[in-house]
């Protein structure tokens, strides 16, 4: 497995998806109190920017690290769009990132580990808005993924050509490519990669990351409904390919309970 890993980093072109070029052929979501999507939202940064988060709890969400590292909670409002463009907007209380988290792009091996921070939020979410169980297991090859974010938008032919809003969210899919375990071992699994091939028109069953979708969820359907398997992380080019990846929960479950306060 390392020596699989080496040979890929040594042919790929990382970026967070925060602040990297790319594009989400997927489509609008109507921003319902009915749509399966309605507890992902956005992070608004007082000096600009918006990123994307996803609901766990009432007043918890979850989120990249590389967004939100090293800034103040005060400097951050969380925007959920349920039911209209932005009417529930929440002040963040504080920010917890992952202890293993050492930049992006500054791991051990030049990936980004541990990409992942806990926000608890001054207020509580809307009664009725979605609140995503963490998945136990990390995403498997070939499965499907949904991609959620508030990114920027675009087509596979015509590239990005919409800037990120927070009242804008976009629903893409693809299929997990390849899954590392954590080179130190403990046999988890913690990141996933999926590959992104542009459509005549665009598809949304064909999407990747785009500037602005840091954060934002990734889901895999279980019987009993959606699960939160992944927070979308980062986008890549190698070899003239590219897609995105990020972060699988599962790995994480037991600190994102105990940094949430839901031991």
């Amino acid at each position: 497995m390392r020596a699989a890993l080496r040979i890929f980093l040594a042919a790929l072109a990382l970026a967070p998806a925060g602040d990297a070029w790319a594009v989400v052929d997927g489509l609008v979501d109507p921003n319902t109190t009915t749509s399966p999507w309605a507890g992902v939202g956005s992070l608004s940064r007082a000096r600009g920017g918006h990123f994307s988060a996803v609901v766990i709890a009432p007043d918890v969400v979850l989120t990249a690290a590389h967004v939100v590292a090293g800034s103040a909670p005060e400097s951050w409002t969380f925007n959920l769009n349920l039911g209209g463009d932005q009417p529930v907007r929440l002040a963040v209380a504080s920010i917890r990132v992952h202890p293993g988290f050492e930049g992006f792009g500054r791991g051990r091996d030049g990936l980004a580990h541990d990409d992942i921070a806990v926000v608890r939020l001054a207020g509580i979410v809307p009664f009725g808005t979605p609140l995503y169980e963490l998945a136990r297991r990390p995403p498997r090859l070939g499965e499907r993924l949904i991609l959620v974010g508030y990114g920027a938008g675009g087509t596979g032919t015509g590239g990005a050509s919409v800037p990120p809003d927070p009242a804008v969210k976009r629903v893409g899919s693809n299929v997990v490519e390849q899954v590392y375990q954590d080179p130190d071992g403990a046999g988890r699994v913690e990141l996933y990669r999926f590959a992104y091939t542009p459509l005549p028109g665009g598809s949304p069953l064909e999407a990747t990351l785009a500037g602005g979708d840091s954060g934002g969820p990734a889901f895999v359907r279980e019987p009993d409904g959606w699960r939160l398997v992944g927070i979308n992380t980062y986008v890549y080019s190698a070899q003239g390919q590219r897609g995105g990846g990020g972060i699988a929960v599962a790995a994480y479950r037991e600190w994102i309970l105990s940094a949430s306060g839901r031991e």
